[in-house]
């Protein structure tokens, strides 16, 4: 949520562990807190009318429970995958002791320094991109992708067998991750939200019958559409006047609402839904630049 709209609600969480602050709840839990522990939260207005409320299960894992197990990974996205953060992140997590040997599988490496570190995330990219984009040329002069990686043949279908002989020995990953979701329906308004993730859905499910099609075992993570930043100054930085936060963080919710629906409840078909958004603080730790209000300003 927006700073401002905090002022607008009262918040009250139900757990044994962790602490209600603010602005969150926060957590980090010890090795003595392995199990799984209750989770609710109701949320009222400023006269204690419930508006809404819900519960979950925190699960705390052993630090160590894959430790040495080979796995391998092939991570599917658009720009926040191409930017290569949190790709390079969960690389070097798991290099340190306790954790799994992770092979990432992917032919973009974005930084050539690092090339254990690679993905299949490019920005701008849909899931319909993955389905559908070819070119005769695979690669731009610019260095950018201009044919899915799992088309082969124009006016073919996605071929994830030949992609993974080529990429990992013939065989399927271990896991897939799919954070897609943004471009797909970042343009649409109220009146066309509906159907733009009507596309959205209808290629996803594309993917994972690729996927599966391979390996039938293959986990699929599907990574919850995440938050814009919390200001429209901090969205504006980025997109101009192309969308606005506030149409934007509408149709974000709306994705989340109907990939509850889509995407839960799948882990008889090895599809799993990953809510990444808990983690993150889109007040504070989304990048952030102070600078003076009007060019006839000092600060």
């Amino acid at each position: 949520l927006a700073p401002k709209a905090l002022d607008r609600l009262m918040f009250d969480v139900d757990c044994v562990k962790g602490t209600q602050q603010e602005e969150r709840y926060t957590w980090v839990p010890k090795p003595e807190d392995v199990g799984i522990h209750p989770w609710s939260l109701k949320i009222f207005d400023l006269d204690g009318k419930l508006l809404a409320e819900g519960s979950t299960k925190l699960h705390v894992y052993p630090a160590n429970a894959g430790a040495g197990r080979p796995l391998t990974l092939l991570i599917l996205g658009d720009s926040l995958t191409n930017a290569n953060v949190y790709p390079t992140e969960l690389y070097d997590l798991c290099q340190a002791e306790g954790n799994p040997k992770l092979t990432l599988l992917g032919t973009n490496v974005p930084n050539k320094a690092r090339p254990e570190v690679r993905h299949e995330g490019y920005g701008g990219w849909r899931a319909e991109t993955f389905c559908t984009l070819w070119a005769d040329e695979i690669w731009n002069q610019e260095g950018r992708r201009t044919r899915s990686p799992f088309l082969f043949t124009k006016g073919g279908q996605p071929d994830f067998k030949r992609y993974c002989d080529e990429q990992n020995g013939g065989q399927g990953p271990d896991f897939v991750t799919i954070l897609l979701g943004c471009n797909d329906n970042f343009g649409a308004k109220d009146e066309t939200i509906e159907a733009s993730i009507d596309t959205f859905e209808k290629y996803m499910e594309m993917l994972f019958a690729q996927i599966h099609g391979v390996r039938p075992d293959t986990k699929i993570g599907v990574i919850s559409l995440m938050p814009p930043a919390a200001t429209q100054d901090a969205f504006g930085a980025n997109y101009g006047c192309s969308q606005t936060r506030w149409q934007y963080r509408k149709n974000q919710h709306r994705v989340l609402e109907r990939s509850f629906a889509k995407f839960t409840n799948r882990e008889a078909e090895n599809v799993y839904f990953v809510p990444a958004y808990v983690g993150l603080d889109t007040v504070n730790n989304y990048p952030s630049a102070k600078g003076p209000a009007n060019s006839r300003a000092d600060q």
